[in-house]
């Protein structure tokens, strides 16, 4: 039951997504002044000197303000690579997360940009939620919980708020609809790595 190691970037690597994300930004709010024409392309030679741009992973993209969440959207898993889908879910986590109202071009310079990056899947087999239990009380890993229509995720960064077990798969299970003492031999589990880092992190 090998835990889901998370992606390794460079610095760079890291700058690089984060500079393409507030570049969707700034050609939303201020197109005239942004170098970049479309956010959407990258240059070939880029995407050659670049494979991180080339992966298709999962991804999530946060906005804060002031340290509080402004805007958060997200893939678990995709078909496009990360230089199509992070100016995409830039946008959405700015304009179109039901929790908040649009962006406006006057918080721009006030926003700070996080990124998740997933590992790939990997499917976890436990014979109980007692066994669920011990083995996240040693691997704090993302967690997706799926049976029938039914769904729930949390990134690894949940478990800086809800540090316990129990707890998590409690919260998990409400968050995809399911009684919090629910559990299931046909609950499929899954399980991944993220990579996190902010604009503040890379200064």
């Amino acid at each position: 039951m090998p835990v889901s190691p998370s992606i390794e970037l460079t610095h760079e690597e890291r700058a690089q997504l984060l500079r393409l994300s507030r570049e969707a930004l700034k050609q939303h709010f201020a197109p005239q002044t942004s170098p970049t024409a479309n956010t959407y392309l990258v240059h070939e030679s880029a995407l050659r000197a670049s494979s991180i741009l080339n992966k298709t992973l999962g991804c999530f993209v946060t906005l804060t303000l002031q340290g509080e969440l402004r805007g958060c959207i997200g893939h678990i898993e995709t078909s496009q690579m990360l230089y199509q889908t992070i100016p995409v879910l830039t946008l959405r986590s700015a304009l179109h997360d039901p929790r908040f109202s649009p962006l406006t071009a006057e918080l721009l310079e006030q926003i700070t940009i996080e990124l998740s990056i997933l590992s790939p899947l990997r499917s976890l087999m436990v014979n109980s939620r007692e066994d669920l239990h011990h083995y996240l009380a040693q691997n704090r890993v993302g967690i997706i919980l799926s049976e029938g229509s039914k769904r729930g995720v949390f990134l690894p960064q949940v478990w800086q708020k809800i540090p316990t077990p129990k707890h998590f798969i409690d919260a998990l299970l409400t968050k995809g609809h399911w009684p919090k003492d629910y559990w299931s031999e046909k609950i499929k589990i899954t399980q991944f790595g993220v990579n996190h880092f902010s604009e503040d992190s890379e200064l």
